[in-house]
């Protein structure tokens, strides 16, 4: 998913570490269900920053959310990413998928709609 937020975003929610910009900024925000892994199943949801080519930053993933203890001491110890503990309440409601996302006292709920019918479209 791909988002533009805002400056004010930006500055209210610094606990995402996004890079700070006047202009505000794209992130994508990935959310996955990995079924099969080394650590067994388990969800994440990734955030991806992409800081102004004017600044020389590369592009970043300053916060990953994960489901499983196991993921976060994997990711750290094989590719030296800080993953954190997250809650993943999934539920399907007709057309939608559902997901609440729940990280020490705060939460974001995030609604996927599923299409009427299905298309193809090049990622």
């Amino acid at each position: 998913l791909n988002y533009w937020i805002t400056p004010h975003f930006i500055r209210e929610f610094q606990s995402f570490r996004i890079a700070p910009s006047p202009l505000g900024r794209v992130v994508q925000v990935l959310l996955v269900r990995y079924h099969h892994s080394p650590v067994g199943p388990y969800d994440e949801l990734l955030i991806m920053d992409h800081p102004l080519i004017s600044r020389r930053r590369l592009s970043t993933i300053p916060k990953i959310y994960v489901s499983t203890h196991e993921s976060i001491v994997h990711g750290q110890h094989l590719w030296g990413i800080p993953k954190e503990y997250a809650e993943f309440d999934w539920q399907e409601q007709g057309q939608e998928t559902i997901c609440r996302i729940t990280y020490r006292e705060q939460s974001m709920t995030l609604r996927l709609k599923k299409p009427k019918s299905p298309r193809s479209f090049y990622l």
